[in-house]
C-alpha cells in the first residue's frame, strides 16, 4: 500500500519518472485550504444545471464540468470549452476562490518539480496557441494546463478508465477533497501497475492518465468525496504540430502525421526526468 500524502515519484524499470505522488505542501494550514476548496465545490454544485452527459459519464456516476482550452470532441479548431451561461458563471466563481487557486498552483509546481521538461513543453505550446488565437483563455493565471474539471460529488468514485483524449505522455494533476477515511476508501488504483494508492483529502497525484487504466475504491455511505483535475488535451499539441490547422488540412499541404507519430512519442519520452538526476 502506497500512502499518497508524502511526495514520491513513480519510476519505471529504466529509472524514468513517469508520474508523481506529490502529496501536500508543508503548510500546517493546508488542511484548512483543502477543506475550504472541497466545501466550496460541493456548495457550488447546487447552483449548476447538469446535462445528462455531465451528470453521468464513462468516468463514473457523479456530476462534473470541464472548462478551458481544448481541441477534440467535434471541435473544428482549438477553442475555449463552452458551458451554459449559468454554469460559466459558477465556474468563474470557483476559479476565483483563493483555496482552489492554491490547489492549481501546487499542481503546477509539482509538475515543474518532477517533470520540468514536460512543464516547459506545456508552457511553450499554450503560449503558441494564445499567440495564434488571442481569444483563448487559461482557467488560472500562471497555469500551464489547458483544461480543468470539477468533479462535484458528493460521491466521486471513478470507474476504470483512461482519459484517452489527453496528451499520451502528458500528466494529469488530480486533487482529492472532502471528508472520507482514506485508509478505507478513495484509493487510486493504477491497474496496469498493480498499485493501490492511499489518496487522502488535500493530496495531489500526477499520472499519465491517457495511457494508465485507473479508478477509485468506493468510500463509505456516510462520507463525501469530490476532486479537482488539471490536464491538457493531446489535440492542442497536434494543432501546433499541424501549423495551427486540422490534420486533414496539414496533410493536404504535404504534411505526414503518421510519419511524425513515432517521432512525437520519442520526443515526448525525452521530456521526462531521470530519477538519478534528482538531488536528494
Amino acid at each position: 500500500m502506497h500512502v499518497g500524502r508524502s511526495p514520491r515519484p513513480l519510476v519505471d524499470c529504466d529509472g524514468r519518472v513517469f508520474g508523481a505522488l506529490a502529496g501536500c505542501p508543508r503548510d500546517p494550514q493546508w488542511g484548512d485550504v483543502a477543506k475550504e476548496a472541497g466545501d466550496f465545490i460541493l456548495r457550488s454544485k447546487e447552483l449548476c444545471v447538469f446535462s445528462p452527459k455531465q451528470a453521468t459519464h464513462r468516468r463514473g456516476n457523479y456530476p462534473s464540468l470541464a472548462e478551458g482550452i481544448s481541441y477534440g470532441g467535434g471541435q473544428k479548431r482549438v477553442d475555449n470549452l463552452k458551458n451554459s451561461t449559468n454554469n460559466t458563471r459558477v465556474l468563474n466563481t470557483l476559479n476565483q476562490n483563493v483555496a482552489i487557486c492554491r490547489l492549481t498552483k501546487f499542481g503546477n509546481a509539482a509538475l515543474q518539480l518532477f517533470a520540468p521538461g514536460l512543464y516547459n513543453f506545456y508552457e511553450e505550446n499554450i503560449a503558441k496557441l494564445k499567440e495564434d488565437n488571442q481569444s483563448l483563455c487559461s482557467n488560472f493565471n500562471g497555469s500551464v494546463f489547458g483544461g480543468a474539471t470539477y468533479n462535484f460529488g458528493p460521491n466521486v468514485v471513478t470507474a476504470m478508465h483512461t482519459n484517452h483524449a489527453n496528451l499520451a505522455w502528458g500528466w494529469c494533476s488530480v486533487t482529492a477533497l472532502r471528508n472520507f477515511d482514506h485508509k478505507q476508501g478513495g484509493h487510486l488504483i493504477l491497474w496496469d501497475l498493480r498499485l493501490v494508492i492511499e489518496f487522502p483529502a488535500g493530496a495531489t497525484i500526477l499520472i499519465p492518465s491517457a495511457i494508465l487504466l485507473h479508478s477509485n475504491v468506493n468510500i463509505n455511505a456516510n462520507e463525501t468525496r469530490c476532486s479537482f483535475t488539471q490536464y491538457s488535451a493531446g489535440g492542442l499539441f497536434r494543432w501546433v504540430d499541424c501549423r495551427f490547422q486540422t490534420q486533414k488540412q496539414f496533410e493536404a499541404e504535404g504534411g505526414d502525421m503518421k510519419r511524425l507519430g513515432p517521432e512525437r512519442w520519442k520526443h515526448g519520452l525525452s521530456m521526462l526526468s531521470w530519477w538519478k538526476d534528482f538531488k536528494l
